[in-house]
């Protein structure tokens, strides 16, 4: 069984499934930002701040940005 992964953010300390829950994300979405952003306090912050999009949204960004995307 996995141990729980603690962070400190806003004077506190969090397991990452409780800051996961208060931010309205998926706790793997948090775990890879925080990896990718850093277990600082503004990376952190940034991890949470940044937005999630609906599988509809990220279809149609994709097609845009899609090189075979018809002209």
């Amino acid at each position: 069984m996995p141990r729980a992964r603690f962070v400190e953010y806003d004077q506190r300390q969090w397991s990452l499934s409780e800051l996961a829950r208060a931010g309205g994300l998926p706790v793997s979405t948090l775990a890879h930002r925080i990896e990718r952003y850093g277990a600082t306090a503004t990376g952190i912050q940034r991890a949470l701040a940044t937005g999630t999009l609906s599988a509809r949204q990220a279809g149609r960004l994709g097609a845009l940005r899609s090189p075979w995307r018809g002209r």
